[in-house]
């Protein structure tokens, strides 16, 4: 659920950005998000354990896109949240569940009503032990994917929002706005991974806070009044509008002393409150007068004849009332406002784990084994998705450190062609076992039913793409080969043969062409025997002679050779 309303506050100041932006950037994901979203498809049959695949798809991109990720498992439930797990058990887990969780149920329910249902009894301790089956599966996949996942004391986002909140890492990807409640300062939603492109939702704090004052406890405020995990409900009979109007009527460093000093002054008005009720006071300016005198006849103090100066007093006096109307509402619960939800939001109450951001390799042994017995995945399967994973994961190892030896490590035996998925300048590479490491992983009939599909060979089983920059740093030599292998010959100019004795071939020149020359030496000449006699003559004449030389000129070029 997370802060009632807040994405519909923060939606106009998202920016979408493809995932490929993302590359080389640490990011801790919320696990139990991803799982909850796959758990809840109930549009189609899905397998049930369909977050098992849609974990594989998802983390083998985040990894090919140079995404790092940092997985957070769900820790022990705030006492808080007991009754919203009673809740959200009875609409998950349709499917296959572990035999264990009968006595979660059972604690969980009793006799068709829920114990936190009862007056004055607090929902029964929740210890997720469905849930924690389910992570524990989600676990040994990254595992066998060469990823350490991080076990969180508490809730998942609350970890990933003080992880980001100290610049461990650069953001988190989760659909609960709670990350923000809990301190976090940018949030990656609405993630989407597609063979065209991925794509994600940025929610920046530090950009909001540029266009409005949105900080931390205004965030908490919101969860108390409209509601949270912790509190679903919130105050009854207090909107959307009212909330955001208080919470821009005070500055966030103040607004948590503020609704705590409700209780305090509950039995009294403010001076400015006082004003706000009496009716003998104008409500657009704040003069006396009633309202619709001023409007009709004008207002003395404000120096007009109709209607009043509104930007005094109105907005002003909305905001008093709206937080008057909160605060009516609120304080019919005694216990408001609840010190256990925002010192739950706004006290770490840990220190933060170390973070071990080394991908391992991969464990093709371990990874067939769970995913044949848990999403029933033949071998040859399982080979043609990992193996892209195994080769990324050899690439980028030898690129940081090429003279790394590997204790399990594939030949590349040749670069195929060049490539350019999505945009990605790239190789295709044909790899080879030499060590016959992975002999016998694959049973020889899916490999023969393999090759007799049409287009299918050896050669496409065992070819993956890599980018062209991390196989440069790890196999410059495997480059240069295939470079030679296209370079073109340089093509040899052909040289003029001379005739026999050495002497060159003297060229004749055309008739007509001869002729022209000759009749442009006589005008020539003509016009330099007129200069001397008579200058005018000699310059209509020369006038006469450009036009001619310039006509006879385009006649030359069209008649010589």
């Amino acid at each position: 659920m997370g802060i009632k309303d807040l994405w519909n506050l923060l939606t106009p100041y998202c920016e979408k950005k493809p995932l490929f932006e993302l590359n080389r950037k640490v990011v801790a994901i919320d696990l139990s998000g991803w799982v909850c979203e796959s758990l809840n498809v109930v549009d189609y049959f899905v397998h049930p354990r369909f977050y098992l695949r849609n974990l594989f798809f998802r983390t083998c991109y985040l990894l090919t896109t140079g995404i790092v990720p940092v997985f957070v498992l769900e820790g022990a439930a705030p006492p808080l949240k007991y009754g919203v797990i009673i809740q959200r058990n009875q609409i998950q887990f349709r499917g296959a569940r572990p035999k264990k969780a009968a006595d979660c149920d059972k604690e969980a329910t009793g006799g068709g009503k829920r114990k936190q249902d009862e007056p004055g009894k607090r929902a029964p301790e929740q210890k997720r032990n469905r849930f924690h089956h389910v992570l524990k599966q989600c676990e040994e996949l990254l595992s066998s994917m060469g990823l350490v996942c991080v076990q969180a004391p508490g809730e998942a986002e609350a970890l990933c929002a003080h992880l980001n909140r100290e610049n461990l890492v650069h953001g988190i990807i989760s659909q609960d706005s709670d990350c923000f409640a809990y301190g976090g300062v940018r949030v990656y939603r609405n993630f989407c991974a597609s063979q065209n492109g991925g794509s994600v939702d940025i929610y920046d704090l530090e950009n909001i806070r540029r266009v409005m004052d949105l900080g931390q406890e205004k965030i908490v405020v919101m969860g108390i009044l409209s509601g949270c995990d912790y509190s679903p409900a919130g105050v009854p009979g207090v909107g959307r509008e009212l909330v955001h109007r208080l919470i821009r009527s005070y500055p966030s460093w103040e607004i948590l002393d503020r609704i705590r000093a409700w209780r305090k002054t509950a039995d009294r008005l403010t001076e400015l409150e006082i004003k706000a009720e009496d009716k003998n006071v104008c409500a657009d300016c704040g003069h006396g007068g009633k309202t619709f005198v001023h409007r009709r006849s004008g207002c003395a103090d404000c120096r007009t004849k109709a209607g009043c100066d509104e930007s005094r007093w109105k907005n002003q006096r909305a905001n008093i009332k709206a937080e008057l109307d909160i605060k009516r509402k609120a304080l019919q619960d005694p216990e408001f406002p609840s010190e256990a939800i925002i010192d739950e939001f706004m006290v770490r109450p840990y220190e933060l784990p170390t973070l071990d951001l080394t991908w391992r390799q991969p464990n093709f042994v371990k990874f067939i084994r769970s995913m044949a017995a848990l999403l029933q995945w033949n071998e040859i399967y399982c080979f043609q998705k990992l193996l892209p994973l195994f080769t990324r994961w050899q690439i980028v190892t030898l690129s940081h450190c090429p003279s790394k030896r590997l204790s399990i490590a594939l030949e590349p035996s040749y670069i195929k062609k060049k490539r350019s998925p999505k945009g990605v300048a790239s190789y295709e590479i044909v790899w080879k076992d030499n060590a016959s490491i992975f002999a016998g992983l694959v049973p020889d009939e899916q490999i023969q039913e393999f090759m007799a599909e049409a287009g299918n060979s050896l050669e496409t089983l065992w070819s993956t793409i890599e980018p062209q920059q991390l196989v440069e740093s790890a196999y410059s030599e495997l480059v240069e080969a295939f470079l030679a292998s296209k370079a073109k010959p340089a093509k040899k100019k052909a040289k003029k043969t001379q005739p026999e004795g050495g002497a060159r071939k003297k060229t004749t020149k055309d008739p007509k062409q001869k002729r022209l020359e000759e009749f442009l030496n006589v005008i020539s000449s003509d016009v330099t025997e007129a200069a001397e006699e008579d200058p005018q003559e000699s310059g209509k004449k020369l006038e006469i002679l450009y036009d001619l030389s310039t006509s006879i000129a385009g006649l030359n070029l069209s008649v010589a050779p």
